[in-house]
C-alpha cells in the first residue's frame, strides 16, 4: 500500500509539472502626468521554452488610450514579429495579442511593447494589466498563463493646483 502512494504522489507531480508554469507581467512606470504618452512592456516568463504566445487582450482602466502596439521587441528572445496577430488600437482592452517563434522555440523575456497615453485625471491612478493568455510549449500543448498582479500607475497632480492650495493657506489666517 505504502508503494502505491508513493508511485501516485510521483506520477502526479510529474503530471503537474509537465505542462509548466507561465507568467505575464506588465512592466511600466510607476507614476506619470495627465495625458502623458509612456511605453509598457509585457514580460513572459516560462519554465520551459514556447512556440507560441497569445493573450486575449491588454488592457487599461480610467479612461487610458491606447496609442501603439509593437511586436519587434519579441525578436530579442526569439518571437517572430512577422506573424504576429494584428490588432485594432481603437480602445482598450487591445487584443488578441500573440505570434510563434521564429526558429523552433522562443525563451522567457519581453515579448511585446505597447505605448499608451494616461488619461486627464490628476492625483489617481489607473492599472494595466493582461487579461489572461496562453503559451504553448515544445509539446504543442496549451499552458494557461498563471494571472499576475496589474500594474499600478499613479497621475501626478497638476502643479499649479498645489500651488493655488498652498496660496490659499495665508488668506484663511487672516479671516480669524
Amino acid at each position: 500500500m505504502k508503494n502505491l502512494l508513493v508511485g501516485l504522489t510521483a506520477v502526479l507531480l510529474l503530471a503537474g509539472t509537465a505542462l509548466g508554469v507561465g507568467t505575464a507581467t506588465v512592466l511600466g512606470p510607476a507614476e506619470v502626468d495627465p495625458e502623458e504618452t509612456f511605453e509598457i512592456q509585457v514580460d513572459l516568463q516560462a519554465d520551459e521554452l514556447m512556440v507560441s504566445y497569445m493573450f486575449d487582450g491588454i488592457m487599461a482602466t480610467g479612461g487610458a488610450v491606447p496609442v501603439s502596439l509593437d511586436y519587434v521587441i519579441g525578436d530579442a528572445v526569439g518571437w517572430d514579429s512577422n506573424n504576429a496577430l494584428s490588432v485594432s488600437l481603437a480602445a482598450f482592452p487591445v487584443g488578441p495579442v500573440g505570434t510563434i517563434s521564429k526558429e523552433a522555440t522562443a525563451g522567457s523575456g519581453v515579448c511585446v511593447s505597447m505605448q499608451i497615453q494616461a488619461p486627464n485625471a490628476p492625483d489617481s491612478f489607473f492599472d494595466v494589466y493582461v487579461t489572461s493568455g496562453i503559451y504553448g510549449n515544445e509539446m504543442w500543448e496549451d499552458v494557461d498563463l498563471t494571472a499576475v498582479e496589474p500594474l499600478s500607475i499613479h497621475i501626478t497632480p497638476e502643479p499649479v493646483s498645489a500651488l493655488l492650495l498652498l496660496a490659499g493657506i495665508p488668506m484663511l489666517r487672516r479671516r480669524r
